[in-house]
């Protein structure tokens, strides 16, 4: 059986052998077609620069090993869904052994930073391949309308060029999805020595005999160095019977000539058919109104030229009659027989128009003006009287073409504004096609955060958009579902189906309100219930709950803030900004020590090393304080960095840098006192109100909480996004605190504690 997609392989290769400056050798294997189906075809490009015979034979020895290798590794067992990125592999660990084997054995002596080395294998649309050295590869993404455009997949990838280790030769492996009628190019280094990447993307949107022009291009080169190509084409196999052939050969420079009269034909069709739609019929409409105006006032100056008394009225407001007054215009200008029925259809109109035009006439101010108004519009029509009968038709012909011009630029106007709207709405249709592409395309490179802001972006476009027809509507609809399916996998959203209830302090008070604090000393978690001032308690085991109070000496106040300092003693601090110490062994709460000034603002607190750090949001500070007997002394401004902007941060955590969160869900890292880069992962959906930061001792993980929507968001060290936790039972998250070595989140939600398991 025929594979579904067809790969065309193009070997370009171009040897000096007067010069003999290195060796450049491409492969393609040709396995049979079963072999094919289950671990794909190998190929590869190989460029040494070295004349030394014995690097011929490692070329020669390497490119034998991996066809030999590769394909005798496959068993019976072996079947199409084998994971081909492990099989790969592990073939290259075998190669690996052959070759330090060989240089040792052959005493060959060579350097093994001047071997450069592309090898691969691609089974339908899937890619793997390694590298050492310096071999270009590209991925030649096709966008509609745009032709083709050159990826650097090493530099996309952001793999590291290595120095080659003669025991460990092949050590990187990069796979990903090639799409169909998309290429991939290899190529030797010094290529784009000599030309740029638009001329060798010129050479592929030409999309016919690509290998011929390759081939030419290099071989018209001055230089006297080798040159290495090897294009792959990937295509839907389509099988369909062959078209007969004859034996009818026409000159090239025929069928190239009548190709050019062809696409200048089109391109005169095209611009014909962009023209039209928008003048010719405007023209022909007002052509025909014009002349039938010009028909219909010959005759009114034939009427007007009659002779007779012209009786004129003075205009009265009082005297009007709204029915005459019709009738008497319909009579004079001869309206046909439509205008009755639609004077029939507008008659309850007509008499609220009536009735309204009497309110506003008794209004003295009103019955002033529309005397005016009489007085003028009598005066015009004297005017008009006195005029000759041929000047008061062109007068009103004159005023007719006015009105159809005025009426045409405004249709004309309004048509330019439609089409306006038409390519500015295609234009972020477009771009938002564009950037689900480069989604896709950046996913074949495994960067996922990339494709999240393509993907976030195209979104945005679509949301801004206003469409103005269901055909509109339906372009916005579809593409949005795409770009909603492509997402899909890249939130690591991990829907929560395990919670348990552990305790619900409801229980132990009724009218019981929990502050948003959460801390767990061994197999008991605390929090305090803010309508009695209490400090809460839940064993996870045996989930009993108990309430512990303050003596009198210890107005605890609301807590706000709170740390756990020793695994049996808890930090906290209320609205106040006063310190307490609460001890789980004699479940006592006393008055502490925490000096402070009252300019400062406590966004959060944590412990590392026995000493407290405290953030100050109003001052953008961090302050380390040292233990004493009874709490922590005086203060020290540990960031020493240029003033950093911490107005709006919430939250802080420590591992040994120090970790701070800020309201729009921005994370800062710190060392020793200066910020260092950490690059977050874009999230989706965006961050609400961040308000809870975690980093767990000898964690590789950062954990944030964000209650409007209902997520844990975890983030591994370097900014990546991993997983989000999420659950619509989750109905007031206030804080939690994490268990890796259990796999477990406990949370505070609303009044009650509850707990999951954890990836």
């Amino acid at each position: 059986m025929e594979l579904p997609t067809k790969t065309r392989f193009n070997q370009i290769i171009i040897e000096r052998p007067e010069k003999n400056l290195s060796i450049i050798k491409s492969f393609v294997s040709s396995p049979p077609i079963s072999l094919e189906n289950k671990v794909g075809k190998i190929f590869g490009l190989i460029d040494v620069k070295s004349n030394q015979a014995t690097a011929e034979a490692l070329v020669d020895f390497i490119i034998n090993q991996i066809q030999t290798k590769y394909y005798q590794s496959v068993t019976d067992d072996v079947t199409p869904n084998i994971d081909l990125e492990t099989f790969f592999e592990s073939t290259l660990q075998k190669i690996n052994v052959a070759i330090a084997t060989f240089l040792e054995t052959e005493n060959i002596k060579i350097d093994l930073k001047k071997v450069n080395i592309i090898i691969g294998v691609i089974r339908e649309q899937q890619l793997i391949f390694t590298q050492i050295g310096r071999i270009n590869i590209f991925l030649a993404q096709k966008l509609p309308r745009y032709g083709y455009r050159l990826i650097d997949i090493l530099s996309a990838t952001k793999a590291v060029i290595q120095d080659p280790d003669p025991l460990k030769l092949f050590s990187q492996v990069i796979a990903g999805q090639i799409k169909i009628n998309n290429l991939l190019l290899l190529a030797s280094d010094n290529i784009f020595d000599y030309f740029s990447s638009d001329s060798i993307k010129n050479v592929i949107n030409q999309e016919k005999d690509r290998k011929n022009v390759f081939f030419k291009m290099f071989d018209k080169v001055g230089s006297q160095e080798n040159f290495g190509l090897l294009l792959i084409e990937f295509e839907k196999n389509i099988f369909t019977k062959p078209a007969p052939t004859t034996n009818t050969i026409r000159p090239m420079t025929e069928i190239q000539t009548k190709d050019s009269v062809k696409n200048m034909v089109d391109n005169e069709n095209k611009t014909q058919s962009l023209l039209t739609p928008s003048l010719m019929p405007e023209i022909k409409k007002y052509s025909k109104m014009i002349t039938q105006a010009f028909s219909n006032y010959r005759q009114k100056i034939k009427d007007f030229s009659k002779p007779g008394k012209k009786n004129l009225r003075r205009f009265n407001p009082q005297n009007i009659n709204l029915n005459k007054g019709i009738n008497d215009f319909k009579k004079s200008i001869h309206l046909p027989k439509q205008t009755t029925r639609i004077k029939d259809a507008l008659s309850p109109l007509s008499d609220k128009a009536r009735d309204t035009i009497r309110k506003v006439y008794r209004q003295p101010k009103w019955k002033k003006f529309l005397h005016q108004i009489g007085d003028k519009t009598t005066w015009i029509f004297k005017k008009y009287q006195r005029l000759p009968a041929k000047s008061r038709g062109l007068l009103l012909i004159s005023i007719t073409l006015a009105i159809i011009l005025t009426a045409g630029i405004s249709y004309m106007n309004v048509q330019a504004g439609k089409k306006a709207q038409l390519a500015e709405f295609q234009a972020a249709i477009d771009q938002a096609q564009t950037n689900a592409n480069d989604s896709a395309a950046s996913l074949i490179y495994r960067d996922e955060n990339l494709a999240r802001q393509k993907l976030i972006e195209a979104k945005n476009l679509l949301t801004n958009l206003k469409p103005v027809d269901q055909q509109q509507t339906d372009q916005i609809t579809t593409l949005s579902q795409n770009i909603e399916a492509q997402m899909i996998g890249l939130r690591h959203l991990v829907e929560i189906n395990d919670i348990t209830q552990i305790a619900n302090f409801k229980n132990l008070d009724p009218e019981a309100q929990t502050a948003n604090l959460l801390f767990k000393l061994g197999n008991e978690v605390y929090t305090q219930n803010i309508t009695n001032k209490s400090l809460v308690e839940a064993d996870l085991n045996s989930r009993q709950l108990s309430a512990i109070f303050s003596d009198a000496n210890a107005v605890t106040g609301i807590f706000k803030n709170g740390v756990e300092i020793d695994g049996k003693n808890l930090l906290l601090v209320n609205e106040a900004k006063n310190a307490f110490l609460f001890n789980q062994d004699n479940e006592t709460i006393r008055p502490g020590i925490l000096n402070t000034n009252s300019t400062i603002q406590i966004a959060g607190l944590t412990m590392f090393n026995n000493r407290l750090y405290l953030l100050d949001s109003a001052n953008n500070q961090i302050y380390r304080y040292n233990p004493t007997s009874n709490g922590f002394g005086s203060q020290t401004n540990w960031l020493t960095d240029s003033p950093v902007d911490l107005s709006n941060a919430v939250d802080l955590a420590i591992d040994g840098y120090i970790y701070v969160l800020k309201a729009d869900g921005q994370i800062y890292k710190f060392d020793r006192g200066s910020q260092v880069e950490l690059k977050l992962a874009t999230v989706d959906p965006a961050f609400v109100s961040p308000s809870k930061l975690k980093v767990p001792a000898n964690s590789n993980y950062i954990y944030v909480l964000d209650a409007p929507t209902k997520r844990i968001v975890v983030f591994d060290k370097n900014g990546n996004l991993v997983n989000q936790y999420t659950s619509d039972q989750l109905a007031d998250l206030k804080d939690f605190v994490i268990n890796e070595t259990e796999k477990r989140i406990y949370a505070l939600d609303g009044t009650s504690v509850i707990g999951f398991a954890i990836k």
